[in-house]
């Protein structure tokens, strides 16, 4: 099994690859990365697609998000295992802790954000909640 691991913590980044292609329903990608302000974001794109883009378009994704709308990024965590994508754990301003894990695909110039397993919590022991939830998610993703 190929994993790709990737950790940011006050800015330190560690990335370990593996493989860079794999094979979703019938169709192969490559992965890929966009190196942006205050991160690395990892995306599949066709293989073989002809695309030649100059600029990835990435404005509707989490990361660009953090810095337009403020948000926080308690956690991420890049997961490869048959997929790529990140567990996100974000705060948002008057609006609690988001959990969710998402992937990114490159359509044309543009990234395409999926996101699956999104939860909010608000309200009372918001962090030790979502702190759990973040865990479980982690090995859901991990653990086929």
């Amino acid at each position: 099994m190929n994993r790709i691991a990737l950790g940011l913590s006050a800015g330190l980044v560690t990335l370990t690859a593996a493989s860079t292609t794999f094979a979703q329903d019938t169709n192969r990608y490559t992965l890929d990365y966009l190196i942006g302000p205050t991160d690395i974001t990892a995306y599949f794109k066709p293989e073989g697609s002809s695309a030649k883009c100059g600029n990835v378009d990435d404005s509707e994704t989490t990361p660009r998000h953090v810095i337009q709308y403020e948000w926080r990024v308690i956690a991420r965590s890049l997961i490869h295992e048959g997929s790529v994508g990140y567990v996100y754990w974000v705060t948002m301003p008057n609006a609690g802790h988001r959990i969710f894990f998402a992937s990114y695909i490159l359509e044309g110039c543009k990234l395409k954000e999926n996101r699956t397993d999104e939860k909010a919590f608000v309200g009372q022991q918001v962090f030790e909640q979502a702190r759990k939830y973040y865990g479980d998610l982690l090995i859901k993703s991990v653990v086929p």
